[in-house]
Parts: C-alpha cells; sequence; structure tokens
C-alpha cells in the first residue's frame, strides 16, 4: 500500500468518523494519519457540483 507507506504514523486516539465508521477503523489498522492538507485537492473536488 504506497498511500499509506507515505502517510504520517497514527499517534493518539484516532477521531471518530460517523459519515464513515469504517475509516477510523481502517487507519488504526494501518497505523496511519492523513492529514488534511496534504488531501485539499481531492477533499475539494469533492464539494464541486456535479463531482458525485
Amino acid at each position: 500500500m504506497t498511500a499509506a507507506a507515505e502517510a504520517p504514523e497514527l499517534t493518539g486516539q484516532p477521531a471518530a468518523t460517523p459519515w464513515d465508521p469504517a475509516l477510523a477503523i481502517a487507519l488504526t489498522e494501518c497505523g496511519v494519519r492523513v492529514e488534511e492538507e496534504t488531501v485539499l485537492d481531492d477533499l475539494l473536488t469533492d464539494l464541486e457540483p456535479g463531482s458525485r
């Protein structure tokens, strides 16, 4: 898993992810965290009209 290999190590308790409960579990299993700044372009694209 390339993306997980490049992601920062998970420290502390994972945040709750009520919009996707499996996300916190997956990040815990992989031992990584996702910094919003590193995926900002993807997040903004998801907010664009017609992106879904």
